[in-house]
């Protein structure tokens, strides 16, 4: 009776989960057939998780200018793969200079990075300091360095390194290791977990990023994929908007409109839904850390 009882249980749970599941692709489903979908079909039949008729042309005319979109997807995965390995770096060092209890300006900086959760310098002196100060306007850099380090990654990581044992320091120090050889031979290599969820949540603020492409970028130099997307998407408002009666309104009407909006979220996330998969396990396991107080 009692096997009986878990094999339902077990069918049950996982009926549970099959239903959730589906609830979650469902809306994705909907985008990727919106975004196959003619503005003629979708006007006569709504929208539908299979296209009555397959109609391709939001993406080319999004790919009309494949070169432009490459260098601008080019644009955005240099921006994400260096902002995520330089914040990486840096919020590791000074996460694991404020884990160690031996470290004088522990307080002093734990409050530093502790005190920008909750006050902000505000858009003006963000802009003064970029422009006037550091002189990045129109330069890469200032798509990388701004969000390089948070506070929320740094005591992620900090609660990771306190987690580690003390006695690996001690016994290196007593072999006669440098901190720097510690810290990369030693405590880097062993907070993969933490890594891994930093990493992902870097790289993916860095890859759905448009406001610095938007406001220090004048040139057309270093354009991001969502920024350029952006771009095309207020073009085609603006020209049916705009449109008055004759050719012009005709030519107008046959641009893609909500057709176009699912085809720029579908380039937008297809390259988040292959990356996260790769650090579901890691990310798992780093966002729990400090739940469980022994």
């Amino acid at each position: 009776m009692r096997n009986k009882y878990n094999r339902v249980s077990t069918v049950l749970i996982y009926l549970i989960f099959i239903v959730l599941c589906l609830a979650i692709l469902y809306p994705f489903l909907c985008v990727l057939s919106v975004s196959l979908t003619s503005s003629a079909d979708l006007k006569a039949y709504g929208f539908r998780i299979i296209p009555k008729h397959l109609d391709f042309s939001s993406y080319a005319y999004i790919f009309k200018d494949a070169k432009t979109v490459l260098n601008a997807y080019g644009t955005t995965i240099l921006v994400s793969c260096l902002g995520t390995l330089i914040g990486c770096m840096v919020t590791s060092l000074y996460a694991y200079a404020i884990s160690r209890s031996t470290f004088r300006l522990r307080n002093f900086l734990s409050l530093f990075v502790t005190f920008t959760m909750f006050f902000s310098g505000g858009m003006a002196a963000q802009y003064i300091t970029y422009v006037s100060w550091l002189n990045l306007k129109n330069s890469i850099w200032v798509l990388v360095l701004p969000g390089a380090f948070t506070a929320m990654n740094c005591i992620i990581m900090r609660a990771y390194y306190e987690k580690l044992p003390y006695s690996m320091i001690e016994s290196a120090k007593i072999d006669g290791a440098s901190e720097y050889q510690i810290f990369f031979k030693i405590m880097f290599p062993m907070a993969k977990p933490a890594l891994a969820t930093i990493c992902l949540t870097l790289f993916v603020n860095y890859w759905n990023a448009y406001y610095e492409a938007m406001m220090y970028m004048d040139t057309g130099n270093y354009v991001t994929i969502q920024l350029l997307l952006q771009r095309m998407l207020d073009k085609v408002d603006f020209l049916k908007n705009s449109a008055s009666t004759g050719l012009l309104a005709a030519e107008a009407a046959k641009l893609p409109g909500d057709s176009m909006r699912m085809a720029m979220c579908v380039l937008t996330v297809a390259p988040m839904l292959i990356v996260f998969p790769r650090f579901q396990k890691y990310f798992v396991k780093g966002m729990a850390i400090g739940s469980v107080k022994e």
